[in-house]
């Protein structure tokens, strides 16, 4: 596996990944040889100058079965209970109840906000439906939004081309600079401490969802995607 230290910036934590992978499979490897050596005699019942082994006890590796890319408690993966985000890759018990989001990643911060559906959807139907439906807004879409007038809709399609632009309208599918739609799904366990920040819009102009967003744009990890937590916003009707 690649050193940490002779990493490119933008690769450290696959190569951080890597790096604790390689670690966990030798450590594994140890356990499995020292293991073995539980309950050995001497060979040829000549106990002279050795050491019967009676009792071995391994050290506590918590992490030493983790799959590759995966940052938390590795009997959280794939547990059939909870899906547990922010945990570096996917975990697959997210994959029930998938939907789309619109999500804009905040530069510098790298951090996901998620656009209310119900708004994102009806702008992307009006321009991109009637346009290369591809995801995003482009090409001789950018000249439609004037169709929404003065409107919260107007609003949030100023804000997704504005997201394209400050990410170099750097493509991808259903992705364009630093907006893409993704799949994600509920996860109030995991996700839910997102509902305790400050800034949030009090519940009677939004209410917000915790969601957990399958992240193959912006932040992969070895080459797979992430898990992220984001919160889901539903605006009141007139809160814009």
């Amino acid at each position: 596996a690649p050193a940490a230290a002779t990493c490119r910036a933008d690769d450290m934590p696959s190569c951080k990944a890597l790096e604790e992978d390689s670690i966990n499979r030798d450590e594994r490897v140890i356990e499995r040889q020292a293991l073995g050596l539980e309950g050995d005699e001497p060979a040829g019942g000549d106990a002279r100058g050795t050491v019967e082994v009676t009792r071995l006890v391994v050290d506590d590796v918590p992490r030493m079965d983790s799959p590759l890319g995966w940052t938390c408690l590795p009997q959280q993966f794939d547990d059939g209970m909870v899906c547990d985000c922010d945990c570096g890759i996917w975990d697959p018990d997210c994959d029930a109840g998938l939907t789309e989001v619109s999500a804009v990643r905040s530069p510098g911060t790298d951090e996901l906000t998620l656009i209310d559906r119900e708004h994102a959807e009806t702008v992307l139907n009006v321009l991109d439906g009637d346009g290369n439906a591809n995801g995003v807004i482009d090409s001789i879409e950018l000249t439609h939004l004037q169709r929404f007038g003065v409107s919260a809709l107007f609003g949030v399609a100023e804000r997704i081309v504005r997201a394209q632009a400050a990410g170099n309208n750097e493509g991808g599918r259903e992705r364009l600079g630093n907006f893409a739609r993704m799949p994600a799904a509920e996860a109030p366990a995991s996700c839910g401490g997102l509902l305790e920040r400050e800034g949030l819009l009090p519940s009677s102009l939004a209410e917000y969802t915790p969601m957990c967003v399958r992240d193959a744009h912006f932040a992969t990890l070895v080459e797979q995607p992430t898990g992220r937590c984001a919160l889901q916003p539903r605006m009141a009707v007139g809160s814009q």
